[in-house]
């Protein structure tokens, strides 16, 4: 039995199933936490954008409601003026001076830098807190760095609505020196046609609001950082739980493989600690059920083989002294034909060589009736192990059944992985359309002007999102790639995870083999004893004949010849059938030697 099992020799690139199902859980964690820390952490990105331009926006809207009431206020002012002058309390002139003065000195923020200037419906300067000196100067014509007419500008948001409008202009800043983009509003004074204006400058709103925006976005990082930290702390705790609960899962199938590798051995010594309650725990106590019948089975096989050899032995010895009986018997009645006068000396001897003979043939067929049952005993067990295997084998086989269920499944996880990646691929598409709509709208708001600013910022709003959207698309892409391949890697182990089955199956065959030989010498043995029985019956009978003959020996000295030819044959037949007698012990000891090999490899 010195031949090579495939189920106990680790073949050339042998992997283990266990570790590679728990490398792949463990790839698999690791990839989703990852790309759910990517997303998390690009949500918060996103939102922290988003919110920022919320804050853009409403500080926008704060600064424009602020110079609104202030100019309200302002209006007020040169409206309290103004009815003076209708009440009669001064001239109009003097109103008009003294409301210019107001406004001169009005100012408003906390650092008083808000300020009002006032140019007439016929482009005049009326006044300006700063530029004194071009006060009563015709501003018609003028114009700023990127051509817009300034005062033509706020005359027509003054005369196209009663609440005034906002107008964006570059224009000097109070050192003389700085140009920067203005944010102004104006409101008409009907009765005298000043028109009313103030604003801010934006550069100056925008170093406030990056001074906000860096406070928040130190927040914002911060805020990523501990969440960073968590999802590692997760991803680690997520790994060692999928490690754990992958190494758990695979432990009952490794135990089931080892236990196939020791039965294919004949090693029945060690059971399987089964610990599962799933399919693998259930196959588990059904294997050391079998196990623990096996080792019942085989141990009344081995006593009933011990008993046989001892029945063998038994036989051998009594055959010997049945062989010695009919030597007897044959010397006497050799005797008898040899010499008349000593017939009755012979005759007794005879008859007591018959009887010795008789007890020989009584102990002779007793032997046989216990060898007979030792024998169907042993026959049925090897069928009740026959049996118990056939049912190891239905439970791999259900054990392959899940396996294979397992492995579909992991197939339509890779179909819905790859189905995940042409969405994605949607998406980039998507993506690279929108970018490219979104430079057409650019270039179209480009050539609409002034007019097409505020579409131009929408544009690039939109493009801007398509590019991420783009670069999301190609990391889910990219990951998409690295779950197909693992699914991939997974779909191969189950085939190895059949593979190993295969080989438990394949174990289960050789030992199936082995019960096959082992009843193939218990029907040898059956029919030796059979025979060995059936020369008994014959030797039976042949004794009672010479009996009788021995007997007409004593009683009638006148068939003395005939009757001493005829008992001599007889003794002769006898002789011959022991020495065939003796001849099927040899057959059955060599037969139960087999057994006893056969039976040699398996350890209980």
């Amino acid at each position: 039995m010195s031949k090579k099992r495939n189920g106990s020799v680790k073949q050339k690139g042998y992997r283990s199933v266990g570790k590679s199902i728990m490398l792949i859980n463990l790839v698999i964690v690791i990839i989703v936490s990852v790309v759910v820390s990517v997303i998390a952490l690009f949500s918060l990105h996103s939102t922290f954008n988003e919110s920022m331009k919320v804050y853009h926006a409403a500080k926008l809207e704060g600064y424009k409601q602020e110079i609104v009431s202030e100019t309200q206020s302002a209006i007020s002012m040169v409206q309290m003026e103004y009815d003076k002058y209708k009440s009669g309390e001064m001239t109009e002139e003097e109103a008009k001076k003294r409301a210019a003065e107001d406004i001169r000195n009005f100012r408003y923020r906390d650092d008083q830098s808000g300020y009002f200037w006032i140019d007439d419906l016929d482009y005049n300067l009326v006044m300006h807190p700063i530029l004194t000196d071009q006060e009563g100067k015709n501003r018609k014509d003028l114009e700023d760095k990127k051509g817009n007419m300034i005062i033509q500008m706020i005359r027509k948001s003054c005369t196209s609505s009663k609440k005034g409008g906002f107008n964006e202009f570059y224009f000097t800043k109070a050192d003389g020196k700085t140009v920067a983009p203005k944010l102004a509003y104006s409101q008409l004074f009907e009765p005298w046609g000043w028109m009313l204006s103030t604003g801010n400058y934006t550069d100056d709103m925008n170093k406030e609001m990056a001074s906000t925006e860096k406070t928040l976005n130190a927040m914002n990082v911060r805020l990523e950082i501990i969440t960073f930290c968590v999802m590692v702390a997760g991803i680690v705790v997520s790994a060692f739980i999928s490690y754990a609960l992958g190494e758990k899962t695979v432990a009952p199938l490794l135990k089931i493989q080892r236990f196939a590798e020791r039965m294919a051995k004949g090693d029945l010594t060690e059971s399987i600690e089964v610990t599962s309650k799933n399919e693998f725990g259930d196959t588990g106590r059904g294997l050391n059920t079998a196990q623990q019948n096996m080792e019942d089975m085989i141990s009344k096989a081995s006593a009933s083989c011990t008993s046989l050899k001892s029945s063998i032995d038994e036989f051998s010895n009594t055959f010997v002294s049945m062989s010695d009986a009919i030597t007897n018997v044959s010397k006497a009645i050799n005797d008898i034909a040899e010499n008349n006068t000593d017939q009755a000396k012979a005759a007794s001897d005879a008859v007591n060589g018959i009887e010795t003979l008789s007890g020989s043939i009584d102990d002779s067929s007793q032997n046989v009736t216990v060898l007979d049952q030792n024998a169907s005993e042993m026959m049925d067990y090897s069928k009740q192990s026959k049996d118990t295997l056939q049912e190891l084998v239905t439970k791999n086989q259900a054990t392959m059944d899940d396996i294979q269920t397992m492995s579909k499944q992991t197939q339509q996880t890779s179909d819905s992985v790859s189905k995940i990646a042409d969405a994605a691929n949607l998406i980039s598409d998507i993506a690279s359309q929108t970018n490219l709509l979104s430079l057409n709208a650019s270039i179209e708001a480009a050539r609409a002007g002034e007019a097409g600013r505020g579409f131009a910022v929408v544009a690039e709003e939109i493009g801007n999102l398509a590019s991420q959207s783009d670069e999301s698309a190609k990391t889910i892409n990219s990951i998409v790639e690295e779950l197909v391949k693992n699914s991939e890697q997974q779909v191969e182990i189950m085939k190895r995870m059949q593979s190993v089955s295969q080989e438990q199956v394949d174990a289960f065959s050789k030992t199936k083999d082995m019960f096959d030989k082992l009843e193939d010498s218990l029907d040898n043995c059956s029919r030796s004893v059979e025979r060995i029985s059936d020369n008994i019956h014959t030797m039976l009978e042949e004794r009672d004949h010479i009996k009788g003959n021995i007997k007409s020996l004593n009683d009638d000295a006148t068939d003395n010849a005939a009757s001493t030819e005829e008992t001599s044959s007889m003794a002769a037949e006898i002789e011959s059938e022991v020495n065939q007698s003796r001849e099927m012990i040899t057959e059955l000891e060599k037969h139960l030697n087999e057994l006893n090999d056969a039976m040699a490899i398996f350890k209980v």
